[in-house]
Order: C-alpha cells, then structure tokens, then sequence
C-alpha cells in the first residue's frame, strides 16, 4: 500500500507539473496571438509618430534644425507637403513618411512601384521617389536653395523589404531602423560643410514658406 501510495503521489506530481507547464505555454501563445497583431495596429497607426522619434533622435544628437509638417504653395491652387526637414552639416534632407503593407520591387525611375502585399499578390503603386524628386525641384526653385544640398529621403516600415534599383546619391529609400546610418554616411561624404550663415539663411527661408504655422 505504501508503495502504492508513493508511486500516485508522483504521477500526481507530474500531472501538477504538466498542468502547470501546458497553461503556460497556452497563456504565452494567447499573449502571443494577441500582442504582434495590436503591435502591428499600433505602428500602422502611429507610424509617422515613429519615425518623427527617430528623426528627432538624429537631429537632437547632431544638434541639427528640424521642421516637421511643412507645407508650401507652389501656385494657387497647390499646396505640396513635407514630412521633416532635417537641416545637416552638409545637405538639407527632404524626408516624407510612407508606410506599406508588403514589400516594394521595381526601379526608382519607373512611373510605378510593383507593391506586393502580404499574400503575395503583385500591385501597381505610385512611385515615391518621382514624388520626392518633385518636391526638392520646387522647393530648390521657390527658396533658391541649390538642390545639389537637398537629399532627398523616403522613409518606409520597418517591415517593408525594398528591392528598387536605384543609382541615385541624391534620393533614397529607406527603413525606419536604417536612417541613422543613411544620414551618418551621407554626411561623411568629402564636400565642404554648409556654411553657418549661409545655412541660417536657408533654415529661414525654407521657414518663411511654411504655410503650417499660418493656420
């Protein structure tokens, strides 16, 4: 009997263990299941608050200029739109904030993006980088800024892989997580640094256009 008694005792302690042990591993996968997709909705959400973090991040240790949100006219009736304006040692970086849901192949002088979403399933998208090109041509001509000192950046997801062919030194595409190493080896390049006054100057002008801080 004792030996008996003994031996339940242990194939109940197993069981106990086993119990335990399983409604752990359920819990994990519930918070799992739960956690990635409201993750998921959040960054999609909030991701131009996201990448504002990043870049400020970049500005605030480089003691760079930032403008966010900024908005000018080029006739009567168009207003373009500017993400952040992040002002370098070397260059003034036109950044624009996008976000897809899948992946980006194509070249970045194509009139479309092939955007493949997350089934796989083949789209067409506007290509952002005519728009960026764009935007630095009208900006470079309203301030006369020489657009040679404007990079143009377009900041993606995290999780959106980008195969698009491009020999550009003025206009990228890149990740969220990726920027400060974009904006660290562009500023390494052998040019000569703007000059302060010259780059006061701009700061100003670019400002003066800004038709965000009128409403």
């Amino acid at each position: 009997m004792e030996i008996y008694a003994i031996t339940l005792a242990k194939l109940t302690l197993i069981q106990i263990t086993f119990v335990i042990v399983a409604a752990f591993i359920v819990a994990v996968a519930i918070f799992l299941a739960i956690f990635f997709p409201l993750r998921h909705a959040y960054l999609k959400k909030k991701f131009r608050f996201h990448y504002y973090k990043k870049i400020y991040q970049v500005a605030f240790n480089q003691d760079y200029y930032l403008i966010n949100d900024f908005l000018f006219r080029i006739d009567d009736s168009t207003v373009m739109g500017i993400d952040h304006i992040l002002f370098g040692d070397r260059y003034i970086y036109i950044i624009n904030d996008y976000y897809y849901e899948g992946d980006l192949l194509g070249n970045s002088e194509d009139k479309s993006l092939i955007f493949v979403n997350k089934k796989g399933k083949k789209l067409y998208t506007d290509n952002p980088f005519l728009a960026s090109e764009k935007i630095v041509s009208r900006l470079s001509m309203l301030t006369g800024i020489d657009s040679s000192l404007m990079i143009g950046v377009i900041m993606v997801n995290n999780s959106c892989k980008c195969f698009v062919k491009s020999d550009s030194k003025q206009f990228y595409i890149v990740q969220r997580k990726y920027f400060k190493m974009l904006i660290k080896n562009v500023e390494s390049r052998p040019v000569g640094r703007i000059n302060p006054v010259q780059l006061d100057s701009a700061v100003k002008a670019i400002y003066r256009l800004n038709r965000r801080k009128k409403k």
